[in-house]
C-alpha cells in the first residue's frame, strides 16, 4: 500500500539511503525491505536496486508497463506522511465515542499495526496536560476520553464541520450575532459528526429545540449545547456584575459556615481568591479554554468533605451563571477550600494547652520531660507534679496528663503513660489524644457505627449500580435522610468512590441524616459494571454536624486499604462478630481525626 510513496520518493530525490527512505515512509527498515522485495517481485516495468555508499535507486526497464502500473495506483488510497498521520489519527478518535481496534486504525491510516502503536504513543504525549486522554482496554481497543465540551472544542480547532453553512442559516432565528451563530453552529455540527452516541431528541426546554427537532444526540451533547447557548445568549463575561458576584460569594459561604460551623466567610483572602478564580473560570469557558486538571481521586479520597463542597460549589455556579464547570476545575476548587481549613487546624493545634507531668523522681528527669514536651507544644503551660500532688493536678484541669507510673485515680483528660526518659513520645499519637479529647462528642469510630442490621453479604457477583440503588434505599429508611439515595448517586456519577484494593466508600454530597450509620456489603465474588474491582462497600450516613467524624471514618478506611491481607479476611467473613473483631484489630491506632478533612 506504500508503493506510490516509494516510487515518488525515488523519482523525486534520486538515490536514497535505507534510513532516509524508511523515515519518509514512517516505517521501520525491516518493513521497508519487505516492501521493496514485494515491488521487485511484481515485475511491473521497473526494478529498485541498492548500491553501497549510494543507496536505493529506481531503474525503469519497460516504460509502457511502468506507465500502466502508475495509472493503476492512481485509484488506490496511499498512506499519509508521518507529520499528517497524528492529526488524522486524532480526528478519527475525536469523531467517535466507541472503541477502535489497532487493526481498524492501522487500516484507516494505511500503515502497519506496529507503526500505529508508535503513533498512539506519540499522540498520548501530545495529550499530556489537556482535558483529553487515551483509554486502552483489553479486547476492546482504544478510545478518547474527555468531557463533551473538550471533544468539541478540539474538533473546532480542526476547522468547520460538515454542512456548517446550512446549520448557520438554520440557527439564525435564535437571534445571536452572526459570528456567535457561526460558532454555535460549529458546536452543533461537530456534535452531530461524532459517531457511537446513545442518542435522544433535543430537550424540549432548550431554546433551540424546535430548530433541531430532527437531530438526535447524546444527553451529554445536548447538555453541553444547552449551557453553551445560554452563555452565548447572555454574553456572560461582558455583563457580569462584579459587585454582585462578590455579594453572592459572601452569601454562599456564610450559609456554608452556618450549616457546617466553618469560617470561610470570615477569611477575606479566601473570598478574594474564590472571586478571582470564578472570574478567570468564566473567561476561560467563554474562550473554550480549560486548565490541566489535578488528579481528582487522591483529593476525593483524602479530603472527601472539601471535595464534596467543591462539587456543590461548581453546581451552584452552573445554576447561577449558566456555565458548565468542567471536572478539571474541581481539583483547584478543592485546594482553595482546603486553605482556610488548614489555617483553622493550625490555629487549633497551636492553642494554649495545659499539660501536667506526673514524675515520681522529680529533679533532672522532670526537667528532661518538660524540655522534650516543650519541643512538641511550644506554647503550652507545662507543670510537673509529684505522686503526692494528685489533688493539685485536678485543680489545674489539664488537657493532657503524662505519667511515668500507673495511676489508680481517674482524670477528666487523656492520660499518656511514658517511660522516665520520654523516649517513647510520639507527636502523631499525642496530637491524636488531644484531638479526641477536644472533640469528645465525635469519639465514634468505624467499628462503633457498624451494626448487624447493616451488615450484608452477597455470595454471587452483583451489578454495582443496582447494588448501590438497593443499599441506598435501605440506608434512607434507616438514617432518615430523605434525599440520601439521590445525593449518593449524584456523588457517585460525578466520580466513582472505588479506591485501592477493592474498597468502595459511597457517600452523599451533603450529610443531613437523623443518626450516624455505616453499612457494609461483603462481596467475595466482586461486582460487575464497576470501573474498578470491588470487594467491600462502606456506605456512610452522618448527621449534619458530624464532619470530623467523616474524616475519622475515611482515615480508618484509608488505613484499611493498605492492608490487602486483612481485606481478604474480611471479604470471606459471614459472621458479624468475627468481622468486627478482625476490623478492630486492623484499625488499632488508625483513628486520627482532623478538623474537617
Amino acid at each position: 500500500m506504500r508503493e506510490q510513496t516509494i516510487i515518488n520518493a525515488l523519482q523525486t530525490n534520486g538515490p536514497m539511503s535505507a534510513a532516509a527512505l524508511a523515515a519518509t515512509l514512517g516505517v521501520s527498515r525491516r518493513t521497508l525491505q519487505s516492501d521493496l522485495r514485494q515491488l521487485n517481485e511484481d515485475n511491473t516495468g521497473f526494478i529498485i536496486t541498492v548500491t553501497r555508499n549510494v543507496g536505493y535507486q529506481l531503474t525503469i526497464t519497460d516504460s509502457a508497463q511502468f506507465a500502466a502500473y502508475q495509472a493503476s495506483l492512481q485509484d488506490q488510497a496511499q498512506p499519509a506522511m508521518p507529520a499528517k498521520r497524528l492529526p488524522a489519527l486524532m480526528h478519527a478518535l475525536l469523531t467517535t465515542t466507541e472503541y477502535l481496534t489497532v487493526a481498524q486504525l492501522a487500516e484507516h491510516e494505511l500503515i502497519s499495526s506496529k507503526q500505529l502503536q508508535r503513533d498512539l504513543r506519540e499522540l498520548e504525549k501530545l495529550l499530556i496536560g489537556t482535558p483529553l486522554q487515551l483509554e486502552s482496554k483489553a479486547h476492546y481497543g482504544i478510545r478518547l476520553q474527555g468531557e463533551w465540551q473538550s471533544r468539541i472544542h478540539a474538533l473546532q480547532q480542526r476547522g468547520l464541520p460538515p454542512h456548517h453553512q446550512t446549520l448557520c442559516q438554520r440557527l439564525m432565528p435564535l437571534g445571536l450575532d452572526p459570528a456567535i451563530t457561526a460558532q454555535f453552529a460549529g458546536e452543533v455540527g461537530w456534535s452531530l459528526a461524532v459517531k457511537g452516541q446513545a442518542t435522544v431528541p433535543a430537550p424540549t426546554t432548550a431554546a433551540f429545540a424546535g430548530l433541531l427537532a430532527d437531530s438526535r444526540l447524546s444527553e451529554e451533547a445536548w447538555q453541553f449545547l444547552t449551557v453553551s447557548f445560554a452563555a452565548k445568549h447572555k454574553q456572560l463575561t461582558t455583563r457580569l456584575d462584579h459587585d454582585l458576584l462578590k455579594t453572592k460569594l459572601q452569601a454562599y459561604f456564610t450559609a456554608l459556615d452556618m450549616r457546617h460551623k466553618t469560617d470561610f466567610a470570615t477569611h477575606p483572602e479566601f473570598l478574594s481568591l474564590m472571586y478571582f478564580h470564578v472570574l478567570a473560570l468564566i473567561g476561560r469557558l467563554q474562550k473554550h479554554q480549560s486548565l490541566a486538571g489535578l488528579s481528582l481521586e487522591p483529593l476525593a479520597r483524602d479530603y472527601p468533605i472539601a471535595f464534596n463542597w467543591a462539587v456543590q460549589f461548581a453546581q451552584w455556579l452552573t445554576r447561577e451563571y449558566q456555565i458548565a464547570v468542567p471536572k478539571t476545575e474541581i481539583g483547584y476548587l478543592t485546594t482553595h477550600l482546603l486553605v482556610p481549613l488548614e489555617q483553622a487546624h493550625e490555629a487549633w493545634s497551636r492553642r494554649l494547652y495545659k499539660i501536667a507531668v506526673l514524675c515520681g523522681t522529680g529533679g533532672g528527669i522532670a526537667t528532661l520531660l518538660c524540655l522534650r514536651l516543650r519541643r512538641i507544644f511550644p506554647e503550652a503551660v507545662i507543670q510537673t507534679f509529684g505522686l503526692n500532688e494528685l489533688t493539685a493536678i485536678h485543680e489545674l484541669e489539664p488537657d493532657l496528663l503524662f505519667t511515668v507510673t500507673e495511676l489508680t485515680e481517674t482524670f477528666d483528660c487523656p492520660v499518656v503513660r511514658i517511660d522516665e526518659l520520654a523516649s517513647d513520645l510520639d507527636f502523631a499519637n499525642l496530637r491524636h489524644e488531644l484531638s479526641m479529647a477536644a472533640r469528645s462528642n465525635n469519639t465514634d469510630t468505624l467499628v462503633d457505627l457498624l451494626t448487624p442490621a447493616l451488615f450484608f453479604q452477597t455470595s454471587q457477583a452483583a451489578d454495582y449500580h443496582a447494588l448501590l440503588l438497593a443499599l441506598t434505599a435501605t440506608m434512607t429508611s434507616y438514617c432518615g435522610q430523605s434525599d440520601y439515595a439521590e445525593s449518593v448517586m449524584q456523588r457517585e456519577n460525578f466520580l466513582a468512590t472505588i479506591y485501592d484494593n477493592g474498597i468502595a466508600i459511597p457517600h452523599p454530597l451533603s450529610f443531613n441524616a437523623e443518626k450516624n450509620a455505616v453499612a457494609v456489603v461483603v462481596l467475595p465474588n466482586g461486582a460487575g459494571g464497576s470501573s474498578r474491582p470491588v470487594k467491600l462497600v462502606w456506605l456512610i450516613a452522618l448527621k449534619r454536624d458530624q464532619l470530623p467524624l467523616h474524616r475519622t471514618l475515611t482515615t480508618q478506611l484509608a488505613a484499611l486499604m493498605q492492608q490487602p491481607d486483612v481485606i481478604e479476611q474480611l471479604v470471606h467473613q459471614t459472621d458479624f462478630t468475627r468481622f468486627i473483631n478482625i476490623l478492630r484489630t486492623a484499625l488499632e491506632g488508625a483513628e486520627q481525626t482532623w478538623i474537617y478533612n
